[in-house]
């Protein structure tokens, strides 16, 4: 017991001893991150994914610091893994995922932490094509799907889709993506960084059969 204690605490010292170093990566404006982020989308689907950021230098370099140029607020779903969707590596996104693209409390403190604490200049708020979390929820089966707890967060968005023309699961999708990006964008601390210019918070809809990423106006 003696013995572990003291090799924790010695690794303890070791690694606090290590300076903090930059990531190499040069500062993005908002506006910059979104490109970078939708370049990436187009080498994925394009099939040129370059997988950036990957190398054994990379994961030292990101060691003791990360710098990560944006934040993605995504659905939990298998299909949907914004690293390789967006094709990024190491330290490059600050990702946060949970069924149905949904923010609480805890997803919020994570993303307040990247925005303000990390200096992430960019939030990407992705819903995607069949979402099943929203799905269950416009269906009323949310218990039947053990998402009881999610499902409060999506039911605003299934009441202002019943209202509007066109397939009814994807307006559903789409004004839950918009509802978390009006509810982020209300937070008093990113409000403050999107006033300042330090940041941009805007939605997304992933294609599953076509691989891209639409930007929502």
């Amino acid at each position: 017991m003696l013995k572990t204690f003291f090799k924790v605490f010695f690794l303890l010292a070791i690694s606090l001893s290590i300076p903090s170093c930059s990531t190499g990566k040069k500062k993005l404006t908002p506006a910059q991150a979104l490109h970078n982020l939708m370049e990436g989308n187009k080498r994925y689907i394009q099939g040129h994914s370059i997988h950036p950021d990957e190398t054994e230098q990379r994961r030292e370099m990101t060691l003791t610091k990360q710098e990560p140029f944006a934040v993605i607020v995504g659905c939990s779903d298998s299909r949907v893994p914004p690293e390789i969707v967006f094709d990024q590596g190491l330290g490059d996104i600050f990702v946060i995922r949970v069924a149905g693209n949904v923010v609480g409390p805890l997803e919020q403190d994570s993303i307040e932490f990247a925005a303000e604490k990390l200096n992430a200049p960019l939030i990407l708020v992705l819903g995607h094509q069949n979402c099943g979390a929203v799905t269950a929820v416009a269906n009323g089966q949310a218990k039947e799907n053990d998402i009881e707890n999610i499902a409060p967060f999506i039911e605003p968005a299934i009441e202002k889709a019943k209202t509007l023309p066109g397939n009814f699961i994807t307006n559903c999708i789409l004004e839950n993506v918009k509802l978390v990006v009006a509810h982020l964008k209300a937070n008093p601390v990113l409000a403050q960084l999107i006033k300042l210019g330090k940041l941009k918070i805007v939605g997304g809809y992933y294609e599953l059969d076509q691989g891209n990423v639409i930007l929502l106006p």
